[in-house]
């Protein structure tokens, strides 16, 4: 990978004041010192959100029984990825980078396990999404936007859209009853070296380990040993009813396998 300089400019020192803050939409640098800080704040709880979802994500697949990934969907969505990354930094040579290229097959593959599992336990949980549920994430993406609902959702019903909003809401219900049956702990970390990570500590309900490391809490997830188990029968598909699009929209050329185990989940 290869890139040009094409030309080098240095920032200029910015004095923030209160006639800087109102430019910046604040009343003065108070109130915008505060907006920051929500952000921030804000920010980071996403970031600690996400970490646990994955760490979570990754228990369950360690504790199922190994199943298949189909490799067409895997496929499809590195190559996705790679058109991404190539919009972002520009062309990737064709003949160099193996090593880039393994560890974006390796997140495309982790990516399709994720919803294998988050597509079968919304069929054991029974979640589904209504039609109104998909009318409501609409508007909210239309006026995230600043465009009318009506001509977004004309636009998504010409193609795959919707079934990437329904996908979406899905994830979105599946992961907080997952998050809602799981230990979570923000375990403050030592400072000096690494980056904050979500860690899973195991299925028992006694809470989680800790891990050492960091300049920032992490937030740590263990799965709830006190709930019901229930077998997942292997061989069928991951859906979760038809409102919500079935395992298939995972790849149009491979269905989507089931994760076979126990998901421990409502008794």
């Amino acid at each position: 990978m290869k890139f040009t300089i094409e030309r080098a400019v240095k920032p200029e020192s910015i004095i923030i004041n209160d006639e800087a803050a109102k430019r910046l939409g604040a009343e003065d640098v108070a109130s915008l010192r505060d907006r920051v800080r929500s952000m921030l704040q804000e920010r980071l709880a996403k970031k600690f959100r996400a970490e646990a979802e994955e760490a979570l994500l990754d228990k369950i697949a360690a504790s199922t029984q190994p199943f298949d990934i189909p490799e067409g969907a895997v496929k499809k969505l590195k190559e996705t990825m790679c058109d991404i990354l190539e919009e972002t930094i520009g062309t990737v040579d064709d003949d160099g980078h193996p090593e880039l290229d393994k560890l974006i097959y390796a997140d495309a593959e982790r990516a399709i396990r994720n919803r294998l599992i988050i597509q079968k336990i919304a069929k054991l949980e029974n979640l589904t999404v209504e039609d109104d549920e998909v009318d409501v994430e609409v508007a909210s993406i239309a006026k995230d936007h600043g465009i009318k609902a009506s001509e977004l959702f004309k636009n998504l019903s010409d193609g795959d859209g919707l079934k990437s909003v329904q996908w979406r809401i899905l994830r979105r219900k599946t992961m907080e009853f997952l998050m809602r049956n799981a230990n979570i702990t923000v375990v403050p970390r030592e400072r000096g070296s690494g980056k904050p990570e979500a860690v899973v500590a195991g299925t028992g309900s006694d809470g989680a380990a800790k891990s050492g490391g960091g300049t920032e809490p992490a937030a740590t997830a263990s799965a709830d040993a006190s709930r019901g188990p229930q077998e997942a029968e292997g061989g069928e598909q991951g859906g979760a009813g038809s409102s919500a699009g079935d395992g298939k929209d995972v790849a149009s050329d491979a269905p989507a396998a089931a994760p076979q185990g126990t998901w421990r989940g409502r008794s």
